[in-house]
């Protein structure tokens, strides 16, 4: 009899057992959060795998290795939710007609699964040439240009060459020089010691954005302003000497658009480089910085505005690499991944792109102090690569943007 009151009982409370698992669903606050988390993270790891290729290639340029690129794709969830239910039954002792049904307990609880997917996979044969190996399309550097970015980063990094035209001594003559951005040779932020070609390119940019400057605060139309960049598509007919078309100097521009900067006194042709190049240019400026590195440190020798810093100042290395002690030194403990990009090299861990958060109108002593750890400009470099990646990857993404001049 007990038994048949014990298995009617278990019958009657099976279905309330698998009810109580569907009674208590997942509330939306929950779910909600839980997927602006998940996003934060993906984004947070498709950051640092980016910007960690791109590092680890600066390190292989560094050291003249092979540089070898790989599209990531972008991270997909396929979560997995569930329900668990349990039913279990303690002491009955069918012996005791005053109890002998015993205790029951009956559980519920739900369970969710995060899988993360993801392809890394080399880039196919025409996506390599496009987005690696191709001349940066002026328009995107136009982009830059007009957008806000430091100017100076942006000659140092796309910048292969730089052609002067200007007016010689004679009516009807022009001058025409070649200013190659040579690595390898520029030192000591190119001061006036300082002979080589490297920084014969150093000098003639700075003069030629102080020219621009000075031409844009001269200017009040933002029209007028956008006006100075042109694009170059072919040989310039009212630039001639001896009466003849300097067809030697146009010859290669006339093959590929590149941007021209008009300014008084002077034109400027800016024959711009590939990604790829501009990679391999970061490693070439940290190889003198190999046999001179102080306190775990390794910089570009030379330099660019300092980040937040509206007065100028000297300026900071345009790249700054750190061995793991000295990133420890600057952001101890669970900060060091406030960098922008580290990346396990040769053994060791190299850390680049220090959080910079400052606005300051003049240096000072405090934290507006022009130098290298306060106004590390490494972060600003490494995100123009991975944007400069990613733009050259889409048809779509490269055409002219809105800001561009034609």
């Amino acid at each position: 009899m007990a038994c048949r009151r014990l298995i009617s009982l278990l019958l009657l409370f099976a279905p309330l057992a698998a009810c109580a698992s569907t009674l208590q669903p997942e509330a939306r606050p929950d779910a909600a959060q839980r997927m602006a988390d998940q996003a934060i993270v993906y984004n947070e790891s498709y950051a640092k795998a980016v910007t960690g290729q791109i590092l680890l290639n600066i390190l292989r340029a560094r050291d003249r290795q092979p540089r070898y690129y790989l599209s990531m794709s972008g991270i997909t969830d396929d979560s997995t939710n569930g329900r668990s239910a349990s039913a279990d039954i303690g002491g009955v002792p069918l012996g005791n007609p005053g109890n002998p049904w015993g205790v029951f307990s009956f559980g519920g609880s739900r369970y969710y699964e995060s899988n993360p997917a993801y392809k890394v996979e080399p880039f196919d044969k025409d996506t390599l040439a496009k987005a690696i190996f191709n001349p940066t399309d002026s328009t995107v550097f136009t982009h830059y240009w007009q957008g806000g970015w430091p100017r100076d980063m942006l000659v140092l990094m796309l910048v292969d060459h730089i052609t002067r035209i200007a007016p010689g001594a004679a009516a009807g003559k022009y001058v025409v020089q070649d200013f190659e951005n040579e690595a390898n040779n520029i030192a000591n932020d190119c001061n006036d010691d300082v002979k080589s070609s490297g920084c014969d390119f150093v000098r003639a940019m700075r003069e030629m954005l102080n020219a621009a400057a000075a031409a844009e605060a001269r200017d009040t139309s933002a029209d007028d302003r956008s006006k100075q960049l042109r694009k170059d598509c072919q040989p310039l007919d009212d630039y001639t000497q001896d009466g003849k078309l300097l067809q030697a100097a146009y010859e290669r521009l006339a093959k590929v658009c590149q941007p021209r900067l008009e300014l008084p006194g002077a034109v400027y042709v800016l024959n711009l480089r590939s990604f790829d190049e501009a990679v391999y240019y970061v490693g070439e400026l940290l190889r003198p910085a190999v046999t001179q590195k102080v306190s775990g440190e390794m910089s570009a020798q030379v330099n660019v505005r300092a980040a937040g810093l509206k007065g100028g100042g000297a300026g900071v290395p345009l790249f700054r690499l750190l061995s793991e002690s000295k990133a420890s030194a600057e952001l101890s403990g669970d900060q060091r991944s406030r960098f922008a990009a580290s990346v396990l090299y040769g053994g060791v861990r190299f850390y680049a792109g220090a959080p910079v958060g400052r606005a300051c109108a003049a240096a000072n002593s405090d934290v507006c102090a022009d130098d290298a750890a306060r106004g590390d400009r490494t972060s600003s470099v490494l995100s123009l690569l991975s944007e400069l990646l990613s733009l050259n990857q889409s048809p779509e993404a490269i055409k002219p943007p809105a800001r561009s001049v034609r």
